[in-house]
């Protein structure tokens, strides 16, 4: 019983280091090189919060991180400013896209989000 209590232990203290590691090397601000979204911005704060600008709107919500890579971010809500049509489809266009994101890289100042393999956004810090 002891084994197995120290053996869960130690794979609980060291999954949490690897999720904290990964926590800190993503928790930044960045900003959009996407061509189709080039005025969103993102955050990622401590307590697995995100936020950011999408264009017109600030939105707000909650990620978590998964082994290899793997990332779901949930968009709680946005702020209600009205704007250009097509701007305001593009907004929409880009919270669903960060809903869909299932993985990421980052590449010296770049985060790169990808779903299903393919990459769907660029971000620079």
């Amino acid at each position: 019983m002891k084994k197995l209590l120290c053996g869960l232990l130690v794979t609980l203290a060291l999954g949490g280091c690897a999720s904290n590691t990964i926590k800190q090397n993503i928790e930044k601000d960045y900003k959009s090189v996407s061509i189709d979204y080039p005025n969103a911005s993102l955050k990622f704060m401590n307590n697995f919060k995100v936020a950011g600008n999408a264009g017109i709107n600030n939105y707000f919500g909650e990620y978590t991180v998964e082994k290899n890579n793997g990332i779901k971010i949930k968009i709680k809500g946005t702020t209600m400013m009205a704007g250009p049509i097509n701007e305001m489809n593009n907004e929409k266009s880009f919270i669903k896209v960060l809903d869909n994101v299932d993985s990421y890289k980052i590449d010296g100042n770049y985060l790169y989000f990808y779903e299903k393999g393919e990459q769907v956004l660029k971000f620079v810090k």
